[in-house]
């Protein structure tokens, strides 16, 4: 991973957690996010780390699981490069299942009355 990676994860953090942060460096990051850490949402982090785990799981298991599970190989591709829309869609509906917006977990707007993460 490059420095630049680690600077972008570390940027994603606040947001993953539910809490502010900001700054340019790493530090600045860390430095910010720290005395927000009591706050932390704990059902924004089940959403986001679950839908990160759902990514990788989807982008390095996802084709040779899907094979293994008798599809063609082509339309195993097809689905597991479509995890992020699946991602979306398995989200928003948690969220309005949930009401997950009037629990503190921030949300982008809202597609025919559903609110989406």
């Amino acid at each position: 991973m490059t420095a630049s990676g680690i600077l972008i994860a570390a940027s994603q953090l606040g947001s993953l957690l539910g809490v502010e942060s900001s700054g340019f460096t790493l530090v600045e990051r860390f430095i910010t996010l720290v005395p927000n850490l009591d706050t932390f949402n704990v059902a924004t982090l089940l959403i986001g780390g679950g839908t990160l785990l759902f990514l990788i799981a989807m982008r390095r298991y996802g084709k040779a699981t899907l094979i293994r599970m008798g599809l063609p190989s082509t339309l195993a591709d097809l689905i597991a490069k479509a995890g992020p829309v699946f991602a979306v869609v398995i989200t928003t509906l948690v969220t309005w299942h949930w009401q997950l917006a009037d629990r503190g977990v921030d949300v982008v707007g809202q597609i025919l009355g559903v609110t989406c993460v």
